[in-house]
């Protein structure tokens, strides 16, 4: 199997698990944008601090693959998750460039499929920065989150089992 083929295989597990806790169902984009927005800045904040950025990094994975189920942009995900060659830049360049990609999903995101794509390549290029892959990040994510029990209700409120 590739890595692309393990990359589609592994989105498709998150994607299942958004489905079976209803987040895929229940959840609202300005909700999901919102913890998008959290992740993002516990990132800043590990890479502040020097620390390994692989959790945050794939926290943000996650809730993309969550934003792209409830704008039903499923396919915008996989296309937008091949592999990348990242720019040898700096993570500060990155950081300013993803608040740009973050805000054009906030404003864009259930319309527009490209806004994944440039939010998964700057998030590529953090990962490379600290030799680490897309894949690695969202595993390591997946592995935390996929035994979780509970669902997200029609009000938005998770419900842990």
């Amino acid at each position: 199997m590739t890595e692309q083929e393990q990359m589609n295989e592994l989105i498709d597990k998150v994607y299942q698990w958004g489905v079976d806790r209803k987040i895929i169902g229940n959840g609202k984009l300005e909700t999901q944008w919102l913890k998008l927005l959290s992740e993002f800045g516990e990132m800043c904040d590990t890479l502040a601090k020097g620390g390994d950025p692989i959790d945050d990094i794939g926290d943000q994975l996650v809730v993309l693959i969550m934003m792209a189920g409830i704008a039903k942009k499923r396919g915008s995900i996989l296309a937008a998750s091949k592999e990348f060659a990242p720019e040898a830049r700096g993570d500060i360049p990155l950081i300013s460039q993803m608040c740009n990609n973050y805000i054009v999903l906030r404003y864009y995101g259930n319309h527009v499929s490209c806004g994944y794509k440039p939010a998964m390549s700057v998030l590529a290029g953090i990962a490379a920065n600290h030799n680490l892959t897309l894949y690695q990040c969202l595993e390591h994510s997946y592995n935390q989150i996929k035994d979780r029990k509970g669902y997200l209700n029609e009000q938005g409120v998770f419900i842990k089992e």
